[in-house]
């Protein structure tokens, strides 16, 4: 069967689950990190969209983009900007399935914010809120 993996079910989660979600995830969370979200959503066997986001202070967002982006380049370069240029990022799990909208995840509010953004992982820091949106896609 092409396009079906062994589970299409959609995870959301918050709190103390979502924050361990996350650190499996490979994020490291600064000490004043709050505010916890996590939905895994596959979409076929060969993909796998992830999407993040915790509160923290001014500093420590900036922190722990730059160390989520490093993973994928040495040194990675923010620029100013809120929107992904994927509407399945920008929309997170309400995209594919409108059931899952939420405001732990809704980037249209979003009015100033630092963003790095290459193949497979999308880093926004709100700059207004000192929140961190991450998007995880695995092929």
């Amino acid at each position: 069967m092409v396009g079906c993996g062994e589970s299409t079910d959609t995870v959301i989660q918050t709190g103390a689950t979502a924050r361990s979600q996350i650190v499996a995830n490979g994020v490291s969370l600064p000490s004043s990190a709050t505010d916890f979200y996590y939905a895994f959503q596959p979409q076929f066997s060969d993909h796998l969209d992830t999407w993040i986001s915790f509160s923290a202070t001014p500093a420590d967002c900036m922190i722990a983009a730059q160390a989520v982006a490093g993973k994928k380049i040495p040194t990675p370069v923010f620029i100013s900007g809120t929107r992904s240029q994927h509407n399945n990022v920008t929309g997170g799990p309400a995209y594919h399935q409108p059931k899952y909208a939420s405001s732990y995840w809704n980037l249209s509010t979003i009015t100033h914010g630092s963003m790095f953004e290459c193949k497979g992982l999308f880093v926004l820091v709100d700059t207004d809120k000192n929140k961190v949106y991450i998007s995880l896609r695995a092929p």
